[in-house]
């Protein structure tokens, strides 16, 4: 489960910093656990050891029955790992639920959260394109391709899609660098005193979080039922 077996002639002060937080959670795991508490496991690792530890937690997470209540402020950690979310803001919960919904909701702002909501999207890579480093997702929506994905060919991903990463048109557009433009339908739409509106759009059996401002929702004329193309930049996914 956390390919330890090359580490084992290893010595300590010779492994990496992704390669003891491995060890640490092997030896944990040797104990017969009820329950793991991982509480800011990664916070000392540079990107590229968090990357790879992240895929040993999830690929742990799905293989064993052990519940895992895992501590952390990296949204994008939470967000590859968790099924349900207890969201703490100012010392008190904020929010808790399943993690789709939680990261999905458009007033964390105003409770002193600092990321913004969105859409989480469960996917399987189901092609690479090796020379650009692309990956092509599958999802109940269509397909959205990615860069930077680590996971193997048929394996499953979650990705997040931040609210203003989603612009809308109503009609698709030609000869633009975006490389994700899916069509959907209109869910509904909410705004409040300020500039922005949160627009919910439907994509097959996906609804995607927009957050565009109330200029633009005027201006296009944004209403239920309305057929849209969504825009998403390949790069704004993680």
């Amino acid at each position: 489960l956390l390919g330890l077996e090359p580490l084992l002639e290893r010595r300590p002060a010779n492994l990496s910093g992704g390669e003891k937080q491995r060890v640490a959670i092997g030896r944990a795991l040797l104990m017969s656990p009820r329950l793991l508490l991982m509480d800011e496991p990664l916070a000392a690792l540079d990107q590229i050891r968090k990357h790879e530890v992240l895929r040993y937690i999830a690929r742990l997470h799905r293989e064993i029955s052990v519940p895992i209540v895992y501590v952390s402020h990296a949204v994008e950690e939470v967000v590859q790992l968790a099924e349900a979310v207890v969201l703490m803001g100012g010392g008190r919960v904020v929010g808790c639920g399943p993690v789709g919904q939680i990261m999905g909701r458009a007033d964390l702002r105003a409770e002193g959260i600092s990321f913004e909501g969105g859409t989480v999207i469960d996917a399987r890579v189901v092609a690479r394109d090796a020379a650009y480093d692309l990956a092509t997702l599958e999802f109940a929506g269509g397909e959205l391709k990615a860069p930077g994905i680590a996971a193997a060919l048929g394996e499953a991903v979650r990705v997040r899609i931040r609210a203003r990463d989603i612009a809308i048109a109503l009609t698709p557009p030609a000869d633009i660098s975006v490389l994700n433009v899916l069509s959907g339908t209109v869910v509904d739409m909410q705004s409040g005193d300020d500039a922005r509106a949160t627009v919910r759009v439907k994509i097959g059996e996906t609804v995607l979080t927009s957050r565009i401002t109330r200029y633009s929702a005027d201006r296009l004329k944004l209403l239920p039922g309305l057929e849209v193309c969504v825009l998403i930049k390949a790069v704004s996914l993680n």
